[in-house]
């Protein structure tokens, strides 16, 4: 195997690594409590040397757009509080898989899409509780509840798409001025707001 195909298949399986809570059965009360981080290559956070907190970093910036471990944890865990899984533990496990596969671009973004994550994941809940119901009332109310939370994803993606080109706003303006029907076309009137609000 040449060095250009290790190169690229290590790339590719550092692609699919994403951060890994650990977490232990506290015996004194029964519950699960954090012990540390990993990733889900099986690197573990101990004994941190350099290439391994650049690796911690890289992986967390794929997730959150940023990479303070700190930073990312807060809003990885951020995110989680708005999923519909059972446990803290699978909620965060479920946001740390998912996020990397949106590429945030920073803070933001990660902000916006995790918004768009936890509203997606409330739309599909809805339809997975619709296959559970005897009346059609319930069925009819879960599927409207469905739809509009659907709607309320895409918007969110919207969102994202215009925060992504800085609030660029195209504007074509069509003047008819005479019976003839001859027109004065203004195209590509724009302007940005790019860098309002937000660094």
């Amino acid at each position: 195997m040449s060095k250009r195909e290790v190169m690229s298949t290590t790339k590719k399986e550092d692609e699919g690594v994403y951060l890994k809570f650990q977490y232990e059965d506290n015996k004194a009360t029964g519950e699960r409590i954090f012990k540390g981080l990993a990733l889900s290559d099986g690197t573990i956070f101990e004994n941190v040397t350099d290439e391994k907190l650049k690796k911690f970093q890289e992986v967390v910036k794929k997730a959150t757009g940023t990479g303070g471990l700190e930073d990312a944890i807060e809003i990885l865990f951020f995110i989680a509080l708005g999923m519909s899984q059972d446990s803290n533990e699978s909620r965060i496990e479920r946001v740390a898989k998912m996020m990397p596969l949106l590429k945030p671009q920073n803070e933001t973004e990660a902000l916006i899409l995790g918004q768009f994550l936890t509203i997606q994941n409330s739309a599909l809940n809805c339809l997975r509780r619709v296959n559970h119901q005897d009346g059609f009332y319930h069925t009819e109310r879960y599927f409207i509840l469905a739809s509009k939370l659907f709607a309320q994803a895409n918007a969110t993606m919207q969102t994202l798409l215009k925060y992504r080109s800085g609030g660029q706003q195209t504007v074509q303006v069509v003047h008819v001025y005479n019976e003839k029907g001859q027109a004065i076309v203004a195209q590509n009137l724009s302007h940005s707001n790019r860098g309002e609000g937000c660094e």
